[in-house]
């Protein structure tokens, strides 16, 4: 007798394995147990010349539970007997039955190989494929696929209407949304689907799935991040904040030894779209999304810091910083070459509270290298605005963010 007693899934919870019987009546929950283990140990130590005979005996319950074990395989045995069992025994509820228990356990290679045969000859399969619109070209493919969750997901990317929702998509291919297989694919169709496709998955399930990518491997989180970032322009993207948060908790905060690590082989310009968004978001928070906030986010900065003791807000440029009190009461502007700040001010942000900064920084006007107000002059809102742009332009300290 060729097998080995192996429960893999002994402990599988029983809502993972309950079905439906395509006949309309509950089947009974099948588990691994004795009487289970009985039957399968019994079928594949059969000779061969038993096997007809066996299986045109076996009643509806037994061959149902063959069917459902097929995929699965819990006791690791030579499947052979098993397969002939159910060549004899096909019938299109149980091929349906098949394909529907299948999508829980798809990376059985024994059972795939069984299924591509069955796709070539067993009419019954043949018709469950077609009912499920898949045809034999297709299937043949799919089957012998080693990624097939890879393999819908591309095919719903290439093929399905982009308009509709991933759950309806899968559908088409009869594909269980509480399936394993249904599962896996939408792990990996977020990590190169088109915008429609994110637009149409709420945002708090989006996250949910994205964090399953932090857990699991950070090269897949990469795959999504790059994608996500080349489907949507900053302006979209500024309102997806708890994303973005998260999504800086796993690549670490810019700069750091983590973030250039995560970043190493990315385009730059994917790396700067990625800061100026996270950018965006900390002067949206600094500032209280006031008419601050609306005129720096339009820039594109290296590095932005903010300084709790003094509660003030440093922005790196190329060759510049330029600086902002936080606070009701503001302040005034101020705008520093690296090397004058770096060893010469920046200490200051770090040892002063806000009122002894504004200070300090007053009475050392000689190191700036310009000193703005946010005036408004006869009433004038961007007059301030103007002022500094033309500074930041016309210095070339930095420039807009085109979106």
């Amino acid at each position: 007798m060729n097998y080995s007693f192996t429960p893999r899934r002994l402990m599988q919870s029983k809502e993972d394995i309950a079905i439906q019987h395509p006949l309309k009546r509950e089947l009974s929950l099948i588990v691994p147990d004795d009487a289970l283990f009985r039957l399968i140990t019994r079928l594949v130590s059969l000779e061969k010349n038993q096997v007809k005979k066996n299986a045109l005996a076996l009643s509806l319950e037994d061959i149902q539970k063959v069917t459902i074990y097929l995929p699965f395989n819990y006791y690791s045995v030579n499947m052979s007997n098993l397969f002939e069992v159910f060549r004899y025994r096909s019938t299109i509820d149980l091929c349906q039955l098949l394909y529907n228990q299948w999508q829980d356990s798809y990376d059985n290679n024994d059972c795939n190989a069984f299924l591509k045969e069955m796709a070539e000859r067993d009419e019954n399969f043949i018709m469950i494929l077609h009912k499920n619109n898949l045809s034999e070209a297709v299937s043949t493919e799919l089957f012998g696929s080693d990624n097939i969750p890879l393999f819908f997901a591309i095919l719903i990317k290439d093929t399905m209407n982009i308009s509709l929702a991933l759950e309806v998509k899968v559908k088409h291919w009869g594909i269980r949304d509480d399936s394993r297989l249904f599962k896996q694919i939408q792990f990996l169709f977020y990590t190169f689907c088109n915008r429609a496709d994110y637009l149409m998955i709420p945002q708090s399930t989006l996250i949910d799935i994205v964090k399953k990518y932090g857990v699991t491997d950070l090269r897949i989180l990469k795959l999504f991040l790059i994608n996500y970032l080349q489907e949507f322009k900053l302006s979209e993207l500024e309102e997806c904040r708890e994303l973005a948060r998260y999504l800086e908790t796993q690549t670490g905060k810019n700069r750091t030894d983590e973030f250039n690590k995560f970043f190493a082989d990315v385009d730059a310009s994917i790396v700067e779209k990625y800061v100026n968004w996270l950018n965006i978001l900390l002067i949206n928070d600094v500032f209280g999304y006031d008419e601050r906030s609306l005129f720096w986010k339009q820039y594109k900065f290296l590095h932005i810091d903010r300084y709790w003791k003094s509660d003030s807000i440093v922005m790196e440029m190329k060759n510049y910083y330029v600086t902002e009190f936080l606070g009701k009461a503001m302040g005034p502007i101020y705008f520093y070459e690296k090397d004058v700040f770096n060893t010469k001010v920046r200490r200051w942000f770090l040892i002063y509270d806000n009122t002894e900064l504004r200070s300090k920084l007053f009475n050392h006007q000689e190191l700036c290298d310009g000193r703005e107000t946010h005036m408004k002059p006869n009433g004038d809102e961007h007059y301030w605005c103007r002022k500094v742009h033309g500074i930041l332009i016309s210095k070339r300290m930095t420039e807009k963010i085109v979106d």
